[in-house]
């Protein structure tokens, strides 16, 4: 018989298996966890009107392998036309990489895939290498009518690409990720928006050993999600920080940009101010992906 008065829960304490629901939507180091403390789990069951009984049974914690019964709806020579444009490794369509590169961060999205429910996956994950990888795929996409959809480090928490019509999605953080141009005179950064939060970082701190500079510097964004999201990630969608009060949020940090739309390529200047006007730097900062694909930006 249980003694009601210890009982705790037996929280989860392994890494998720690779390939599983849980490897997908488990937030952070795979290999640390946070649970809540007894005080905290008192305050949930007075909360929510629940009782130690609610946590008898272990729910689903989406341990079983990713499988999903969504064919794919691009013809053979969709996939052979992408496959033509960025190389046979950079194109996938099993189910594991559809779920997992279609998948946020939202307590929604987390409680469907524990119970192994994932309504909206794209048809092709797509991993671009360069700017012009992405040119020819957002123009074919265009003239096809295909959906695409980015995807920078998945830490979104407002269903930011979701691919609700299927469709492909781009990985950005597998290859562009490379640092183009550091100048100390002007104090700027270029790099591909795949660079993940920390590489940026510790690319700005080590300046001196990577790119000769006088002095080490930092970016000054820290988001919440900095370790799991991408510099891109923070422009498209205008992200803020906890020093964001002393150095400024995206807006403040960007200067210029490089876009890939159905149109062409947008690219703003890199000039500290102009007198010029609309400014289309300001409007492409937190545009979401909405006019076209970040590909180059300048810090």
């Amino acid at each position: 018989m249980r003694n009601v008065k210890s009982f705790y829960p037996d929280w989860a304490n392994l890494p998720p298996e690779p390939g599983t629901y849980r490897s997908i939507f488990k937030w952070g180091d795979p290999d640390e966890f946070k649970h809540p403390n007894r005080r905290l789990y008192e305050m949930i069951k007075e909360k929510f009107q629940m009782a130690d009984s609610d946590f008898y049974e272990k729910k689903s914690q989406g341990k079983e392998k990713v499988n999903i019964n969504k064919p794919v709806k691009l013809s053979g020579e969709h996939i052979n036309m992408f496959t033509s444009f960025v190389g046979k490794e950079n194109v996938s369509s099993d189910d594991y990489s559809r779920v997992k590169y279609g998948s946020g961060k939202t307590t929604e999205e987390a409680m469907s895939l524990r119970s192994g429910i994932c309504i909206d996956v794209a048809d092709l994950v797509v991993h671009p290498r360069s700017k012009e990888d992405v040119q020819k795929i957002v123009k074919y996409c265009d003239q096809q009518k295909v959906p695409v959809y980015v995807y920078g480090g998945g830490s979104s928490v407002n269903f930011g690409f979701k691919p609700v019509k299927g469709g492909v999605m781009l990985v950005m953080n597998t290859h562009m990720n490379r640092v183009l141009n550091f100048n100390e005179t002007n104090q700027t950064i270029t790099v591909e928006p795949g660079m993940m939060g920390p590489d940026y970082e510790k690319t700005l701190n080590n300046a001196p050993n990577l790119f000769n500079a006088k002095r080490k510097y930092t970016g000054g964004h820290f988001p919440q999600s900095f370790e799991y999201s991408s510099v891109g990630g923070w422009i498209v969608t205008l992200g803020s920080g906890q020093e964001s009060s002393y150095y400024g949020d995206m807006y403040d940090i960007v200067l210029s940009q490089e876009y890939v739309t159905p149109a062409g390529t947008l690219k703003t200047l890199d000039y500290p101010g102009t007198a010029t006007g609309p400014k289309a730097n300001d409007i492409m900062k937190g545009s979401e992906g909405s006019y076209g694909i970040l590909a180059v930006h300048l810090l």
